[in-house]
């Protein structure tokens, strides 16, 4: 179920049709069991996103006390990712087109004193190295990560597309095996919209909006699959996502500023 939500962040990451002229600045979502009880506490889940004089995202306040701030440079971009008792630096490397080629994780953990408070003094730190490969089409065909500590994210992500959208991914351990594979398919008259905007861009994005996702893992018969319905508002922009995963329910709502 986790992967499934993960692999889908990471599908929708690519610049919206709709950039120039509407921004996407707040998502509230609330999870529901099949009988529409709400999971989680009666508060929403908030995402928020700002954005500078130039349109571009400077900051992003996640639900789960994640603060992201970006910065940029001509060719690379950089994200500073505070969490409670960490903090990561995501450096990326960018192309000539703008899509980005590499990138490298610094974590910083640090210790947290008796009033759960974080301290100055460094515990432990992990470097992560990712990069992406593109077919002469722009789009993504692999993304791969390798840590010097964290063994688990370590690993092969290949992706392959068809008629604009991207229909399956293969997960890959570090000792290449194949382990897991997601498959997608789309409705053919929702044209793609960015509802997870990032200044990243990881190649062209897809041409419509996701249906189904299905999830396998290898050497096992279970199969979760997860289904999706949108509502779209005056401006013709997506308002609401219910995501269906078995018994569980995510209904999210988009706010745009438009000008």
């Amino acid at each position: 179920m986790k992967s499934a939500f993960i692999s889908f962040f990471i599908l929708l990451i690519a610049h919206s049709s709709f950039a120039q002229k509407c921004h996407l600045i707040q998502e509230t979502f609330r999870n529901y069991d099949s009988l529409g009880n709400r999971l989680g506490g009666e508060e929403a889940s908030i995402t928020k996103y700002h954005y500078d004089k130039q349109g571009r995202m400077d900051t992003m306040f996640l639900f789960y006390n994640v603060d992201n701030y970006w910065s940029y440079k001509k060719d690379t971009v950089i994200m500073k990712d505070y969490r409670y008792n960490s903090t990561i630096t995501h450096t990326y490397i960018l192309d000539k087109t703008g899509k980005v080629q590499k990138c490298y994780e610094t974590e910083y953990r640090f210790y947290i004193n008796s009033l759960g408070e974080q301290t100055a003094e460094v515990i432990d730190s992990d470097i992560v190295v990712r990069s992406w490969l593109y077919n002469k089409e722009g789009y993504c065909i692999e993304h791969s990560s390798r840590g010097n500590k964290n063994y688990l994210v370590d690993g092969v992500q290949k992706y392959k597309w068809e008629n604009g959208n991207r229909i399956i991914d293969e997960f890959y351990d570090d000792k290449g095996l194949l382990f897991q594979t997601q498959e997608y398919e789309y409705y053919t008259d929702k044209p793609f919209q960015d509802l997870y905007p990032s200044p990243i861009r990881t190649g062209t994005s897809n041409k419509y909006l996701i249906k189904s996702l299905c999830s396998r893992v290898i050497g096992s018969h279970f199969t979760m699959c997860g289904f999706y319905d949108y509502e779209y508002n005056s401006l013709g922009l997506v308002n609401k996502c219910k995501e269906t995963f078995g018994n569980d329910i995510r209904i999210s709502e988009y706010t745009y500023d438009c000008k």
